[in-house]
């Protein structure tokens, strides 16, 4: 009994050792992914976009920004291994759960479109990815495309981005 009762204890000292250093070291980055597009929100809403708020490219063009849902996300460190993978949710959120790195590579694909942010470390818990601005006759061939294929991964061609 007496040896049982040292080796009981030192196993529950290492697992719980090794159980907090794997916690420690994971992050949670979260944040959402942005479009903006010249439809208007009532139309976007109907089929299924989030409206976000109402923006404009200089004086002589109002657009919408609306959540991208179903955006695919990749997360890198500086050397480009990959930390972790999700996809974003219907109001274009997404919370991925990675190791700690100084700084993070946030790739998002988007409709056959990838958009790269990086992300200090210090920025993780509210990350925004605009993935890019869309003419109505783009977004369009998504919702005709995806209504055919019922999909949420459409071939599109991409007429204007946001830079």
């Amino acid at each position: 009994m007496k040896k049982i009762l040292p080796a009981i204890l030192f196993s529950l000292v290492i697992v719980t050792s090794f159980t907090n250093n794997a916690a420690a070291s994971d992050v949670i980055i979260s944040g959402s992914f942005q479009f903006d597009c010249t439809l208007s929100a009532k139309f976007m809403e109907k089929h299924g976009y989030s409206f976000i708020e109402e923006s404009y490219y200089g004086s002589y063009l109002s657009t919408n920004m609306y959540a991208a849902e179903d955006v695919e996300v990749i997360i890198k460190n500086e050397d480009g291994t990959i930390l972790g993978t999700g996809v974003a949710d219907k109001k274009g959120k997404f919370s991925i759960s990675v190791p700690h790195e100084d700084i993070y590579r946030i790739v998002a694909r988007f409709h056959d479109r990838e958009t790269d942010k990086m992300v200090e470390f210090k920025d993780i818990e509210r990350v925004i990815v605009y993935v890019g601005f869309f003419k109505s006759e783009t977004v369009d061939i998504w919702m005709a495309k995806a209504s055919r294929d019922d999909c949420g991964n459409c071939d599109v061609r991409y007429l204007e981005v946001k830079k």
